[in-house]
Formats: structure tokens, sequence, C-alpha cells
């Protein structure tokens, strides 16, 4: 009994051994970034290393909502050596890799190792921008892991679109600050500069209503009718020419 409880000592520690010798030789990804940015906005989102075991080789991919985020540029720190640039075309997943074949020590440095640059395109209420760890080996060519990391951000619009009654759009500000209509644009299909808005100022808290082609009961400025009707079913998009969507509204 006492050589079976003894063996049983024996085995635990051994599995706490291995275990913490596996936790030791696994190294963390660390994301940062500010987490709310208005469409249109450019923002940076930082890639780094926290507990590095010592590496020559690293590999990732960066994956987020092409929908919602463009990724504009990315920014090689120079924390790990020998940045192989990736394919000009930048969509998700994007691959980043640092091979130092020259190397005669691991590379133990910890900190930030590329900086992503982001535009906000579209509204909405959360998205990720996540860092899958794909393959990293030390100078004795063992494969080292790291942990995958994420960063949600948040892209809101100053102003929100819906539809009132008898076919009429309303665009209201619910921001703290007054926001101009100059170069935004309201559109019912793809074409995302269908109907340029003329240049309105709404003040905080206010609205203006926007009259369309079916409509023709409500009294509305010339200057403010749309040049397309509207459909049950329809969704309807407030656009830049950059082609951001500040807002969308289905028609019920």
């Amino acid at each position: 009994m006492k050589r079976c409880f003894l063996l049983f000592i024996a085995v635990t520690m051994i599995l706490i051994l291995d275990t913490t010798i596996f936790a030791a030789s696994t190294g963390i990804h660390t994301i940062s970034s500010d987490t709310a940015f208005e469409t249109g906005k450019i923002f940076e989102v930082r890639v780094g290393l926290s507990g590095n075991p010592g590496i020559i080789s690293h590999r990732l991919n960066v994956q987020y909502d092409m929908t919602v985020l463009e990724l504009i540029n990315v920014e090689d720190t120079g924390l790990l050596n020998n940045y192989t640039a990736p394919n000009s075309e930048i969509s998700s997943p994007y691959t980043l890799r640092w091979v130092d074949p020259l190397a005669v020590s691991n590379n133990t440095s910890n900190g930030d190792i590329a900086i992503l640059t982001f535009r906000a395109i579209k509204a909405t209420t959360y998205s990720a921008v996540g860092i899958i760890h794909l393959e990293s080996r030390n100078w004795d060519g063992e494969k080292i892991d790291f942990t995958n990391s994420s960063a949600i951000i948040e892209v809101t619009s100053p102003l929100i679109v819906s539809v009132v009654r008898n076919n009429l759009i309303e665009i209201r500000n619910v921001s703290d600050r007054a926001i101009s209509c100059k170069g935004l644009y309201l559109t019912n299909d793809d074409d995302l500069l269908k109907w340029q808005m003329p240049c309105v100022i709404i003040r905080q808290g206010e609205a203006v209503r926007v009259k369309t082609e079916n409509n023709n009961v409500d009294v509305v400025l010339k200057r403010l009718q749309t040049n397309f009707n509207l459909s049950v079913g329809e969704t309807i998009s407030l656009t830049d020419a950059r082609g951001n969507v500040w807002a969308l509204c289905v028609v019920n």
C-alpha cells in the first residue's frame, strides 16, 4: 500500500514538473489598442511578445473582418530580426514572419514586434482583430508555442439613419458635436455614391429628414429629395466618398 502511495506521489510530481516545463516554454502574444473609433478613423494596433522563451523564427496570422476594418499598413519594430515583407496585396488573414538563419543564439526579447494601422470603414457593434500563432522555432530547431490573442474593436458613427412615416429618411446626430453632411451619400443598393447629401449641418441631438421619390405627402426642401424610391426589405446606407459606411437601416 505504501509503495503504491509513493508511486502515486512520484507520478504526480512528474506531471507537475512536465506542466511547469511546458508553461515555461510557451510564450504569449500581446495585443493593445484603444477600443472604440468612429467610422473613417485611422488607428493603431500593437502586437507584441511576452514571456518569450527564445526564438530565431516566428510566424503569425492577423485576422480581421474586411467589411468593418481595412488594414492599410504594417510596421516592423525591429525587435525580431529579419522581417520578411508579405505580398503587397493586403487581405485577411495577413501573415507576418521573421526568420533569422544567421542567428547564433535565441532572441528572448519581449515587447512590440509590429504596429498595425487600420481604418474603420463600417459602423458596427463589435469587431475583433485576432493574432493567430502559426509556428516559431528556437536555435536548436525545436518548435516553440505562443498563445493566440485578440482585441475587440467597436466602430461607431456620430449619425444614425432611420425610416419614418411616409418614406422619409431621418438622419440624427447622436454625438456631442455638430456634424456636417458634406461628402456623405445615401443609397439603397451597391452604388455607395448614389445620392450626395447637401452641405447640411446637423446639431447635437437634432436630425434632418430627406424626402424620397415615392414620398408625395410630406413637404421637404427639393434639395433634400433623393433620386431613389424605398421598398420594404431594402437597406439604406449612409456612406462617404471613401466607401466607409457610417450607418445602416433596413426598411420595414
